[in-house]
C-alpha cells in the first residue's frame, strides 16, 4: 500500500487525535486515535501521542502509512496505520462528524478510552488479531489491573457466545453501531441472556454460567462437562444430522451455481 494512501481518501480528512494509550502489537507499541472526516477540513494536523514509558511521539498524516483493516460499521472504519519515523502502530477510527458536533466528540473520546484499554497480556500470541474480539471475554478486552494473564475460563466466555448465537442464529451485540459501541458493550453491559420460554431451563442455565461477567465464578470444562444438559445429552449423536446439513447446503450451492 502506498504512502499516499490517506491523502487520497475522499473527503478532505483531518487527524484529530481524542485520546491514546499502549498497547502491545507484537514487539511493536499499538495506540489508538480517533481520525475524524469533515467538511473543509484539510489533512494538516500534527499531535503528540504517548505510546508507554513515558515516551512521547510526534504524529502528522504524511507519515502514517495504512496496513489493515480491523472492522468496519455503519458510523465508521477502524484501520492500523504504521507510523514510520517511529515503527509504532496505531489503531485510527474514521468516522462521519459534522464539524462542531461537540456532543458527538465526546463520545468518541468515551468510546476511545474504553478501547485503547484493551489489550492482550501474556497471551499465547500478543497480537491485536490474536482471537476475534466480539468473541473475546471482557477480562481479555479489559483486563483487571492486578491480573497477569488470562485462562480458559475467558475460553468459556467465547464458548457461551457461539453456543447462544448458534442457538438464536444472531450475534448476541449484533446491535451496536460500530465496533468500539460492541466492544464497549461486552465490557460494560450485563452479559446477553437467552429469551424466556424458547429454550429450556436447563439450557439456559448451562449458558448463563458459560456467559458469568466476573470471570472468578466462571467455571472450567470439567464443571461445564458435570452440567446437566451436557450429560443429558452425551450419548446423543449428532453425526446423522451434521451431514444432512451439509449435504442439503452442498446442494443449494450447486442449485445457485
Amino acid at each position: 500500500m502506498s504512502d499516499n494512501t490517506i491523502k487520497k481518501r475522499p473527503p478532505k480528512l483531518r487527524l484529530d487525535i481524542q485520546e491514546s494509550a499502549s498497547n502491545s502489537y507484537e514487539d511493536a507499541p499499538i495506540s489508538t486515535a480517533t481520525s475524524v472526516d469533515g467538511e473543509n477540513c484539510e489533512l494538516d494536523s500534527t499531535v503528540k501521542i504517548n505510546v508507554g514509558d513515558h515516551t512521547d511521539v510526534l504524529v502528522s498524516p504524511d507519515d502514517l502509512t495504512v496496513t489493515q483493516q480491523l472492522g468496519r460499521g455503519q458510523y465508521g472504519i477502524v484501520e492500523k496505520v504504521h507510523h514510520k519515523p517511529s515503527g509504532c502502530n496505531f489503531a485510527v477510527k474514521r468516522v462521519a462528524l459534522r464539524p462542531g458536533d461537540n456532543h458527538e466528540r465526546q463520545r468518541l473520546v468515551m468510546d476511545v478510552d474504553i478501547l485503547v484499554k484493551g489489550y492482550l497480556v501474556n497471551s499465547v500470541a500478543r497480537t491485536y488479531e490474536a482471537g476475534c474480539r466480539p468473541y473475546m471475554a471482557p477480562e481479555r478486552i479489559d483486563p483487571p489491573r492486578d491480573r497477569t494473564g488470562y485462562d480458559i475460563k475467558s475460553d468459556v466466555w467465547s464458548f457461551g457466545i457461539t453456543i447462544m448465537e448458534i442457538a438464536t442464529g444472531r450475534y448476541p451485540y449484533q446491535h451496536a453501531r460500530d465496533f468500539f459501541e460492541q466492544i464497549k458493550s461486552i465490557c460494560t453491559n450485563e452479559p446477553p441472556k437467552l429469551s424466556e420460554g424458547l429454550f429450556s431451563p436447563m439450557f439456559q442455565d448451562f449458558l448463563s454460567i458459560c456467559l458469568k461477567k466476573d470471570y472468578q465464578s466462571r467455571p472450567k470444562y470439567d464443571v461445564l462437562e458435570a452440567h446437566p444438559f451436557v450429560q443429558s445429552n452425551k450419548l446423543l449423536d449428532i453425526s446423522d444430522f451434521t451431514k444432512e446439513v451439509l449435504h442439503r447446503d452442498k446442494d443449494n450451492s450447486n442449485t445457485v451455481q
